[in-house]
This record gives C-alpha cells, sequence and structure tokens, in this order.
C-alpha cells in the first residue's frame, strides 16, 4: 500500500483544505515545533484509528469555526488516497459541524467513507472500515506510525517483535494451516475418545484418565502463567534497573562492578546447585537407612545355616524311619513258606471266581475245598487282584515331614543379601563425604556472599557520586539495589517454576500415552490413523514455523547491524542481538540489546545510539519483507530523531532514501530563522537526498493569543 495523497480540511490548525501529494520513497515534512507538524501527524492517527471516541468538537479549526455564521455548515475531515494491488482506494474519515444561532457548535458523529476506483476509472462506495483494514491492517498500523523517539521502542513490549517477525517472514505462511490442522486433530482426538468410550472393556479407567488429563492441563496451563507472570515482572524490573543506571555519573565503574557482580552471583548459583541436601530422599533411594544393616544380615544368615542343618538332620531321620516301614510292608506282602506268589491277575478274575466257585484249583488240577488252606490262598489272590484295580493310596504323601519349602526362600534371600553386602559396607563413608561436600559447599556459598556483598558496598559509593538530589538519590539506591535482589530472587524461582512445568508437562504426556493406548485397543483403527497422521502433520508445521522464524531472526539481525553501522558512522557502534526467550507457553519472546564487541551488555546507552538500535531494527523488517516482494506498508515518524543533531540526521536520510519503501519524516531538522527573524530552510537541506519535500510554517502575522488566527501553510519544496 501507498500513500499519495492525504489531504486534510477544517482540521485543527489545517484550516480550508490542505493537501500532501506523497512519492513511493522518502517523503519529508519539515516543520519547527508549534507551526503544524505534529498535527499532521495528529490528522493521520484520528483517520486510522476506527475506535477513536474523543469529543468532535475539539478537532475543530478554530479559524473555520470563527469565520463560519449562523445556520452555516462546513465539514472537517481528513483523506487518505492510496494504491492498492493497482486500484485508487480513497478512506475519508469526516463529521460536519454547525453553529446556530446562538453562537453554540452542534456536531455530527464522525464516519468512516470508502471508495474503490477500478483500473477503468469506475468508482464503487465501499464499508470505509473494511477497505481500511484490508489496505492497512491494524496489525501492521502500530509498526508504522511512531511519535517521538519514545515510541521506537516497541521491542520491549512482550511478543510485539515476534508478531512482527511473523508477519514478515516465512513463518507466517504456515498459521493458516497450523490452527487447521490443530482443530482438525482435536475433532481426530475426540472421534477417538468417544470411539473408545462406545467399545472398550476399560470405560471406567479411560473416562478417569480423561478427567485427569483435563485436571493436568489446568495445572500446566497455571504454571504457564505463573511463568509468564515471572518474565513480565523480571523484565519490567530490568527496564527499572536500566532507567536508574543513567544516573550514575560513572557508567564505566558501574558496568565493571555490575559485571563482577554477576559473575559471583553465577558462581554462588552454580555452586548452591551442587549442594544436595534432601537427605529423606538418600535414605531410601541410597540405602542410607541401611548403614548398620551388616551385623543384623549377620545374625540373620547364622540362624538361617542353623536350621538349614536341623532341618537336614530330621529329614535324614525320617527317611531311615520310612525305609523301615517300607521294609515292613515288603515283608508282609510275601507268601508263607517263604514262597514267591503268582503275579496279580493271574489267573484272571473269572478263573479265580470260577475256581472258588468250584472247589478246585484249576492251575494245580487240585481239589480245594472251602476252609480249607488252599481255597484261603485262592480267595486272598483273589482279593489282592481286585484291590490292585483300585487307585492307590499316597502313603509317602501322609508321611512327609516339611510339607512346605520356606526355608529355601530364607536362605536365597541371605544369599542375595550376601552380594549386596559389599554395598552397604560403602553407606556410612558415602554418607560422611556428602555431609563433607555439602559444608564445603555452603562454606564457598557464605565467601561468594560476603564478596557480593562487599562488590554491592562498592556500588552503593558509586551510585552515590551522582548528580541526583539527596532524597531522589537516597530513592535510586534503595529502589536499584533492590530490583538486583529482586532479579536473582525472579530467577530463581523461575529455575523452579520451570522444573515444576516440566514434571506437569511430563505427567500430562504420560496420561494421554495412557489414554492412547486403550483407544488404540478399542478404538477404531481408521480413526486412530487419522489421529496420528494429524498429529505428524501438526508437529511438522510447528518445527517447520520455528525453523523459518529462527532463519528470518538471523538474516533480521544481521541486516539491523548493517543499517545501525550505516547511521552511526565514525560513531560507537555496539551489536544488536535478538535473544529468544522461553518458549514453554504459546508465545515466543524475543530480547533486542545492544551489547560491545566481547558480547557484554552495554550499559545506559545514550539516546541517540537507543533511537539508531530502535530504527535498525524497523528498517531491517521492512527491508527484508521488501526484498521478498511482500505488501508494503508506510512508515510515518514524528521526530524520530531529535537526540541525532543535523549532521547525523543526514546521514540517517540519505540512508533511508536508498530504501525503496515509502517513508514520511516530520522533522524540526534544516529550518532556521534568518537575519531578519523569519523562517528560512538552511541550505544543508539541499545536500539531503528525498524523493519529496513539504514545509508546513504558520500563515503569518497571527494573533498568538488566538486560535482563531491560526492557519497552517502547506508548500513543496
Amino acid at each position: 500500500m501507498i500513500i499519495k495523497k492525504v489531504t486534510i480540511e477544517n482540521f485543527l490548525c489545517y484550516y480550508g483544505i490542505k493537501e500532501f501529494e506523497f512519492s513511493k520513497g522518502l517523503n519529508i515534512i519539515l516543520g519547527e515545533n508549534g507551526e503544524g507538524k505534529t498535527k499532521f501527524f495528529d490528522a493521520i492517527e484520528w483517520l486510522l484509528n476506527t475506535s477513536y471516541s474523543s469529543n468532535e468538537i475539539t478537532l475543530i479549526s478554530q479559524k473555520a469555526l470563527t469565520e463560519v455564521t449562523g445556520r452555516e455548515s462546513f465539514q472537517v475531515s481528513v483523506k487518505l488516497t492510496c494504491e492498492h494491488d493497482d486500484e485508487i482506494v480513497y478512506i475519508t474519515r469526516q463529521f460536519r459541524v454547525s453553529k446556530l444561532k446562538d453562537e453554540s457548535v452542534e456536531t455530527t458523529k464522525s464516519i468512516l467513507e470508502g471508495v474503490k476506483e477500478s483500473r477503468t476509472g469506475e468508482r464503487d462506495i465501499v464499508d470505509g472500515k473494511q477497505w481500511l483494514d484490508i489496505v492497512f491492517p491494524p496489525e501492521i498500523r502500530r509498526y508504522s506510525m511512531f511519535k517521538g523517539e519514545s515510541s521506537l521502542n516497541i521491542l520491549k513490549e512482550d511478543a510485539s517483535l515476534s508478531n512482527l517477525i511473523n508477519l514478515f517472514s516465512d513463518a507466517k505462511n504456515y498459521d493458516k494451516y497450523a490452527s487447521k490442522i490443530e482443530f482438525l486433530r482435536v475433532e481426530a482426538e475426540r472421534e477417538v475418545s468417544e470411539n473408545t468410550r462406545i467399545n472398550t472393556k476399560k470405560k471406567a479407567e479411560f473416562e478417569s484418565l480423561e478427567k485427569q488429563i483435563i485436571l493436568a492441563q489446568q495445572k500446566k496451563s497455571q504454571i504457564e502463567e505463573q511463568l509468564d507472570r515471572l518474565e513480565q515482572n523480571t523484565n519490567t524490573t530490568i527496564e527499572l534497573v536500566k532507567e536508574a543506571e543513567k544516573f550514575v555519573v560513572n557508567a564505566t565503574a558501574l558496568e565493571n562492578i555490575n559485571k563482577r557482580i554477576d559473575i559471583l552471583n553465577e558462581r554462588k548459583q552454580k555452586n548452591d546447585a551442587k549442594i544436595e541436601e534432601n537427605y529423606t530422599t538418600s535414605l531410601l533411594d541410597d540405602f542410607w537407612i541401611l548403614m548398620h544393616f551388616e551385623p543384623i544380615h549377620n545374625e540373620f544368615s547364622r540362624k538361617i545355616q542353623e536350621s538349614e542343618i536341623a532341618k537336614r538332620q530330621l529329614q535324614q531321620e525320617f527317611d531311615i524311619s520310612k525305609g523301615e516301614t517300607k521294609g515292613r510292608r515288603i515283608l508282609q506282602a510275601k507268601l508263607m513258606n517263604n514262597s514267591s506268589p503268582l503275579p496279580i491277575g493271574v489267573p484272571n478274575k473269572a478263573v479265580m471266581v470260577e475256581m472258588l466257585k468250584d472247589e478246585i484249583c484249576k492251575v494245580c488240577n487240585r481239589e480245594a475245598k472251602e476252609g480249607t488252606e488252599a481255597y484261603q490262598y485262592m480267595e486272598n489272590n483273589l482279593k489282592q487282584f481286585l484291590t490292585s484295580l483300585e487307585p492307590e493310596k499316597n502313603i509317602e504323601e501322609d508321611e512327609v515331614i516339611f510339607k512346605n519349602n520356606y526355608l529355601k526362600s530364607l536362605v536365597n534371600m541371605s544369599t542375595n543379601h550376601d552380594t549386596s553386602i559389599l554395598k552397604f559396607r560403602s553407606v556410612i563413608p558415602e554418607i560422611q563425604d556428602k555431609f563433607d561436600f555439602n559444608k564445603s559447599r555452603e562454606e564457598d556459598s557464605v565467601r561468594f556472599q560476603e564478596q557480593i556483598d562487599k562488590e554491592k558496598l562498592e556500588r552503593t559509593k558509586i551510585l552515590g557520586d551522582s548528580s541526583l538530589g539527596e532524597d531522589r538519590l537516597l530513592d535510586v539506591i534503595k529502589n536499584y539495589n533492590q530490583w538486583q535482589t529482586d532479579i536473582i530472587n525472579a530467577n530463581r524461582s523461575k529455575v523452579t517454576v520451570e522444573y515444576q512445568y516440566k514434571e506437569a508437562s511430563e505427567s500430562l504426556s504420560s496420561k494421554i500415552e495412557l489414554r492412547d493406548k486403550i483407544g488404540e485397543q478399542s478404538a477404531n483403527n481408521y480413526l486412530i490413523k487419522k489421529r496420528d497422521l494429524l498429529k505428524d502433520i501438526e508437529k511438522i508445521f510447528k518445527e517447520t514455523k520455528e525453523r523459518k522464524f529462527d532463519e528470518f531472526l538471523k538474516k533480521l539481525e544481521d541486516k539491523s547491524n548493517e543499517i545501525l553501522a550505516k547511521i552511526n558512522v565514525d560513531a560507537f557502534l555496539g551489536k544488536i542481538i535478538f535473544i529468544k526467550k522461553r518458549s514453554t507457553t504459546n508465545h515466543t519472546g524475543i530480547n533486542v540489546e545492544l551489547v560491545q564487541s566481547d558480547g557484554t551488555p552495554f550499559i545506559s546507552p545514550n539516546q541517540s545510539l537507543e533511537t539508531s538500535m530502535h530504527i535498525a531494527v524497523l528498517f531491517a523488517i521492512s527491508n527484508l519483507a521488501a526484498g521478498k516482494k511482500l505488501e508494503e506498508y508506510p512508515l510515518i515518524f514524528d521526530a524520530p530523531t531529535s537526540s541525532f543533531g543535523e549532521s547525523k540526521t543526514s546521514t540517517f536520510l540519505n540512508l533511508l532514501h536508498n530504501n525503496t519503501n515509502q517513508k514520511i519524516l516530520l522533522l524540526k531538522d534544516f529550518v532556521a530563522k534568518n537575519d531578519d527573524n523569519k523562517l528560512t530552510i538552511k541550505k544543508e537541506f539541499d545536500l539531503v537526498k528525498r524523493n519529496k519535500a513539504f514545509w508546513v510554517r504558520l500563515d503569518r502575522p497571527f494573533d498568538n493569543g488566538k486560535l482563531s488566527t491560526i492557519n497552517t501553510l502547506v508548500s513543496e519544496i
């Protein structure tokens, strides 16, 4: 988008219709303070601020209001003529003013109107706000208009630079897909959950996990908010510290002493981190509780050994007794006269029953009358055969002396302890070593703190050498030391909260993993594959966006330093660095700092250097965006170089001229009074490269006590 013309009508000091026709490149508006330069900026700001709710009466040209007669009306307006996608768009914000008979003033409510002109010259009325947002998006406007040097420091706002970089880097191309993919992934997870809840046999466990996941997500979010607050408070305190250091006369001494304090604090923190006083954990996890275990183990082993010996003796005696019983059974089984009986079942059952019935032994063919010894023998043989058909009783089982083998488990336990006893022997010296180590580190920590306190005392003396009044100086010293302490405490708290965040993240991940495992066993296979695919795509998009973001950040840093070197020719430069802040939350913050060649921070840079840094970054972003052939937007600055001086301003303006993006600068430089006490433009301005230049000044003569005599004239130079 290119601003081709700005038309101001009866707005503040601009009486009647005043026009500024701008070029695409560098446009300069010169004007002394109070001549209408800043009111031009206010007019553009009023047009662009669609949420403006101020009293319109305060914006009316008093000259126009004085000259209008009763029952007449006139228009107050600011009109923007811009080129967008080869079309001309007119955006006008205006309201009407009427003067009543009683000299009272009445205004209509301001409205925003739009007209679009095609390539063929056809004009259509369009929605003014909608087209203003199209040609000059709100997210771009806040990075395009800057009033004064202090307004250039937009980079200190949390996430502002990240948002700006996302607008112009390749990373932005992934945003429109990332949100959609995230939505699809969430929907896919919901489908898997619903399908699992219907089909799984572990419905109760699944639903319990989902509730736990919600609670874990809430806890993680709470910790994220806590981290954000810590980060914001720390950054605010750091800014206060930097502001306080501007009042220090001996900045070099303060810088050196702060460096020593930082080194000592870092060493102390590293030393303190080595101290491990979580003895409760060591008592169990490191087996300290078993430091006197060996005597108990020896007594336990002795008793087990004695019991094992006693058991073997009893078993031996039992085995002997059991052997004697078995022998008696064998003897009783023998027939009379020491003869060996026939095998059981020979002859078979039917033959033996038949022989008993016939009272004759058909084996030897002898008579065996009932009641005789031969009959009794055959009858006993039949009984033995019938008995053999019955299940054999386990006589041995009834006569076991030890039914269980608990002693063996105790023996195994004792053996296992034997292999661990060497480790338990090292517990006592290990405990002593830990206590000695912690004591030594605590002594080191005390020494570090003494050195830090000594350095702080020296810093207090340096701060005392200040040009501030006594009361103000005491406040600075008190606040400065307290802020330093607050920063240290905040960093310590940050370490703790970051650890809590890590634990919360791991807990959430484990619960999600358990839930997903149930889903994989129960949910529809298609839904699972769909969910996993969307997860992978979402991860790829996030990682790619982060990589593109980092690549652009490196290019931006290099380009910023290149522009900084051109702005500060033959002056101290320093180096601009971009530091990514933690990324635990959804946004990635960035700190922009100016450091020396060795990487140490540059304490309290002067206003000119700070302004150079801010402008270098803004122009580097604009330059890189133009190189990518993206949509260009104008940059509008009101007095951005007040601290430069005309020589440096000339160098700066010539640098801007080489940048093809449209820029509109309002400056008080190069305006002076001649011998007749009249305003004039210095000859040095002829050497300044520009595409267009304007001079705004009040129409003279005027009554410096009456606003109704004020009218700003506009002339092109």
